[in-house]
């Protein structure tokens, strides 16, 4: 959670989202707070700052009567409409497949500026499907940000959801306009929160199956070699290590054993000739990892023309 308060104005901003003149309690010395979710900072009037662990009480109860204040502008609707929304929802959701952790990540870590991101886990059974939109400041900047996060789901096939709370009608109008325009779908909630997803097509699908075969194909190289018993460490510097060695016993004739150390943090003793042979079986077992993903990958793109043959691949 994101938070920022200035006192001076009575205002307090929630994730990018909040209200200015509130009536709320703070110590008299404090000018500002600002919260990054496990650590913030206290601005006093007299230029000073403090870091902070914890939030403050008074903040808690000021961020209370701000959500009760946001409640109170919402209409009415009864208990029967919410609950068949949020069943809309969820049948929504159910339509996308758990998504690699290693993919998600990695699109979390780019820069979007002035926009939030996390992963987004399906509330119904907690496994990850994307990646969501929790806090946006929309503007040149924020647009910019939100068209680069669009070409990145596109070539990740990871979906990107967004949770967004316009400020105003007006920025709900601009929210709309904008993710519609990119291909997403606005679904409305009936709360002051809106949801964005989008469709979830053959193309994303596609892009989601390339994706997740290249972790495997990394996830086995790195995995290790298991040869006459012993695990061979086969990560990016195992392999050049025994790419290395070979080379070594090739222009050196004169080495009789060689000394390795495993995966497993064990030494072993192998001959010239035994090193060589469990070399060549190395680069077998990593011919057999590419060509099964290559041919898969030919499946995906050229070969499948649903989601099921995409999703059986």
């Amino acid at each position: 959670m994101r938070l920022s308060l200035m006192c001076e104005d009575g205002s307090v901003i929630k994730d990018g989202n909040g209200f200015v003149d509130l009536v709320y309690e703070s110590p008299v010395e404090v000018r500002a707070l600002q919260w990054y979710g496990l650590d913030g900072e206290v601005e006093y009037h007299d230029g000073t700052e403090a870091i902070i662990t914890e939030l403050p009480q008074w903040v808690s109860d000021a961020v209370t009567i701000m959500e009760a204040h946001r409640l109170s502008l919402l209409p009415d609707h009864s208990a029967e409409e919410l609950a068949t929304k949020a069943s809309e929802l969820e049948d929504v959701l159910l339509a996308y497949p758990k998504a690699e952790q290693f993919v998600v990540d990695k699109m979390c870590n780019f820069n979007y500026p002035n926009i939030n991101i996390t992963p987004f886990y399906r509330p119904t059974d907690n496994n990850l499907i994307g990646v969501q939109v929790t806090g946006y400041m929309f503007g040149t900047t924020g647009i910019t940000s939100y068209i680069k996060m669009i070409n990145h789901q596109n070539e990740l096939g990871v979906p990107l959801f967004a949770v967004l709370a316009p400020k105003d009608e007006d920025d709900l109008e601009q929210v709309r306009r904008l993710v519609e325009n990119y291909g997403s779908i606005f679904f409305e909630t009936l709360t002051d929160s809106k949801f964005s997803y989008p469709e979830w097509t053959l193309d994303l699908a596609k892009a989601q199956k390339m994706s997740a075969l290249s972790v495997q194909v990394e996830t086995k190289a790195n995995e290790g070699f298991l040869w006459e018993g012993h695990l061979f460490d086969t990560n990016a510097s195992g392999r050049a290590n025994i790419a290395g060695k070979v080379v070594q016993l090739l222009l050196d004739p004169t080495i009789e054993t060689v000394a390795w150390r495993l995966k497993t943090n064990v030494d072993v003793v192998l001959s010239v000739a035994d090193f060589k042979i469990m070399a060549t079986a190395l680069t077998t077992h990593f011919e057999n990892i590419y060509k099964e993903s290559w041919l898969k990958k030919y499946q995906v793109e050229q070969v499948a023309s649903t989601l099921e043959e995409v999703a059986a691949i």
